[in-house]
């Protein structure tokens, strides 16, 4: 080559500069931090107990072995298969809840034809119970299922051999099954075709209502029931399910949800093998539905640490690789859906949603946005389903296979979640197992703890909650309540089926006297399927089946959400307003120019403005006279001195005192908390201290109370 040619650079950035040392990297940031604490600015404490750091290194892989599996492979961190979704993506399984069986046959085909993959079924709370609602309460929120002709009508259409089906069939879950194999043989279908899951998960109901409908002794034999029979005629159904929204819902942790859910997996396991039933025969029905929260990396974590957890457990049992995988069914957090400003939930299901796919979840529903203030409807209902397939049709996230791999902060959660998770399973055996650990309340005490330090964090803008805890609209009005069935629409369903147990159906007495020699009967869904055949309502066959009332009760769950303490406490100041036809407000007294006083009045109308008072701001008084005509002129229940503590100890007794002697009922509300000067100024008269570290809750609470509020 001509030596006059120009001849590129060749840069080399390894040979050009010293890489740095993990040392001089920290020397480096604590330098910055001017003597704050390396370990408190920069180490995030989660409720997992993980400490998160600002920075994670391929030194964080070393030692964790689930990273020599591709996709596909055990333990399945990397998912089920080794193509993810690029073949057929996840399944959308939009949850399904109308009561009629008609309208929510209706809304399913709806679903299905705008991009439904899945039939989610949620039952309501009477039909997992197989009994008939009292006159006085319909549950609106689930659908009503009593005999075959329910069933017919509600499958109309709709094949079910083309689209998986989900269904919680609660402690009816054995009869649920037995009318869906009976719609099958009336359809000409073989159960073979049936994919999805029916079932349920026994011991979060038990923790969540108190009590079972069965007697302690027979508790195991509708899990049994249930297994035998899809292990020998539905291969392609799961049948036990490991619900973890239970736990997640009611302020679970990660570790603890993967913990408790590991657990209760094990108590399943033991329980069946000693039914008779092999460890091939029971790990292909477990189903795992996981909570997605709002913490992103921690919840993609999740999913993957669960896929590892559970290997590992099936492992221990000597199950062969192949059947080390579960499928998994994330669904969005109740937990933390807010009630005001209800469409902030449509960002935190869209992030909750995104953490699953990424995580991989094998199907997945979003909550609508109002759920936590009606049933859903059709608006609500579409925004959901879209969420999902925007994800899969417009971000593509259905054409790559397991994109975190190999991430090294996702990758080291994920075994630590998986080892804290581990220990707590560890320790719940050592304490007897699940079933033992529910019967002595030990884990219905650990969760409310949790539940109650999440909720106080809430309360103190710990953890922040748009639209409740921070930039609250007072002015806010809320959805409106979706307009409730036609009570003769339903007095009629109820009458159908009191008339159908009057007749005397042919076969059915029959088909009975089989099913009652058969109840030990691995196959005894086979005659539950026929008396369904011949005419039996869910209601009757169960009491059949189980005639004895159950005698297990334990402490239960309350329900819960981390925002339903200033909820409810706005709610109440909301209506003592409107009962009263007054409104609650706040006059700010903001003394001098505007730089003196506008931080603190604005972090006191953002404060206030949570508790649903109104803010009656200005631009600033130069005198207190001047501030104390404009306070007691605009008739304010309440004031709240705002200006900087070296001004305080000349303006806030004048101030007070002036008001106090026009209007003593007026309460007096200082911004800061000079700590020298807190007990001078309480005997000047300030009532309350509105400042950062003061407990958001208890303030408004005290406030409203002095302002006239019941509370």
């Amino acid at each position: 080559m001509d030596k006059d040619t120009h001849q590129p650079m060749e840069l080399d950035i390894a040979a050009e500069f010293t890489a740095p040392t993990w040392e001089e990297w920290k020397k480096a940031v604590e330098d910055t931090l001017k003597g704050v604490p390396y370990e408190k600015a920069m180490i995030t404490k989660t409720y997992e107990g993980i400490d998160l750091k600002p920075i994670y290194r391929k030194e964080d892989l070393l030692g964790l072995k689930h990273l020599n599996s591709l996709p596909g492979q055990a333990p399945f961190v990397r998912g089920n298969t080794a193509e993810g979704y690029v073949n057929s993506g996840w399944v959308i399984a939009q949850q399904q809840n109308a009561w009629n069986p008609a309208q929510a046959n209706k809304v399913l085909l709806d679903e299905l034809n705008r991009g439904l993959t899945g039939i989610n079924l949620k039952l309501d709370y009477f039909t997992q119970c197989a009994m008939n609602p009292p006159e006085d309460g319909l549950d609106l929120d689930g659908i009503w299922l009593s005999n075959l002709d329910d069933v017919c009508t509600l499958f109309k259409g709709i094949d079910l051999s083309a689209v998986p089906v989900f269904i919680d069939g609660g402690e009816a879950s054995v009869l649920i099954l037995g009318l869906i194999n009976a719609y099958l043989i009336k359809q000409k279908m073989l159960p073979f075709t049936l994919n999805g899951f029916v079932g349920f998960d026994l011991l979060s109901l038990l923790t969540v209502d108190g009590n079972l409908l069965y007697t302690e002794e027979d508790m195991w034999m509708p899990m049994y029931h249930l297994s035998a029979w899809a292990a020998a005629k539905a291969p392609n159904l799961r049948t036990i399910l490991l619900d973890g929204t239970v736990w997640g819902n009611h302020g679970a942790s990660s570790t603890l949800e993967l913990g408790y859910l590991i657990a209760t997996a094990n108590e399943y396991i033991k329980a069946l093998l000693d039914k008779g039933m092999s460890i091939e025969q029971i790990a292909p029905r477990f189903q795992m539905n996981l909570t997605l929260g709002s913490n992103l990396f921690m919840e993609i974590a999740k999913v993957r640490a669960a896929r590892l957890l559970w290997a590992e457990l099936l492992a221990s049992y000597g199950a062969p690789e192949e059947l080390q995988k579960i499928w998994i069914h994330g669904v969005t957090s109740y937990f933390n859906k807010t009630i005001y400003d209800p469409y902030v939930n449509m960002l935190r299901t869209t992030t909750e949603g995104f953490s699953g796919v990424i995580g991989g979840v094998d199907s997945m529903e979003i909550l609508p946005f109002d759920c936590t203030v009606r049933p859903d409807e059709e608006f609500s209902r579409r925004i959901a389903r879209n969420q999902q397939i925007i994800l899969q049709e417009e971000a593509h996230l259905d054409r790559v296979i397991d994109p975190t791999g190999g991430c090294y902060y996702i990758e080291t959660i994920t075994a630590q979640l998986a080892e804290l998770a581990w220990k707590k399973m560890q320790t719940i055996e050592e304490a007897g197992g699940a079933f033992q650990a529910i019967k002595d309340a030990v884990i219905q005490e650990e969760l409310t703890k949790l539940a109650l330090e999440r909720m106080q964090n809430v309360d103190k803008r710990k953890d922040i909650f748009v639209g409740i805890n921070m930039f609250a609209n007072p002015l806010e009005q809320p959805l409106e309540p979706v307009e409730e069935t036609c009570e003769c629409e339903w007095k009629a369903h109820l009458d159908k089926i009191v008339a159908i147990q009057a007749t005397n159906r042919d076969g059915l007495e029959a088909a009975l006297d089989i099913l009652a020699k058969k109840y030990q009967d691995a196959m005894v869904i086979d005659s539950v399927t026929d008396t369904f055949l011949h005419g039996a309502t869910l209601d009757e066959l169960f009491v059949f089946l189980y005639p004895e009332d159950g005698d297990l009760n334990v402490p239960d769950l309350p329900g819960c959400r981390a925002t339903i303490g200033l909820e409810s406490l706005r709610e109440r100041i909301v209506e003592y307003q409107q009962e009263n036809e007054t409104v609650m407000s706040v006059f700010l007294a903001n003394m001098g120019p505007i730089a003196q006083h506008k931080a603190r009045a604005d972090f006191v109308t953002g404060y206030m403005q949570v508790g649903g008072f109104y803010i009656a701001g200005n631009d600033g008084f130069a005198s207190v006279d001047e501030a104390v005509d404009a306070a007691l002129f605009s008739k304010a229940q309440a004031i709240c001195i705002c200006s900087t503590d070296d001004t305080y100890p000349e303006l806030v007794p004048q101030i007070v005192s002036k008001l106090k002697a026009a209007k003593p009922e007026i309460v007096c509300i200082l911004a800061g908390y000079p700590t020298d000067m807190v007990e001078t100024y309480k005997q000047a008269g300030i009532d309350i201290f509105i400042h950062l570290r003061a407990n958001l809750f208890d303030t408004l609470r005290e406030l409203g109370i002095k302002m006239g509020v019941k509370l």
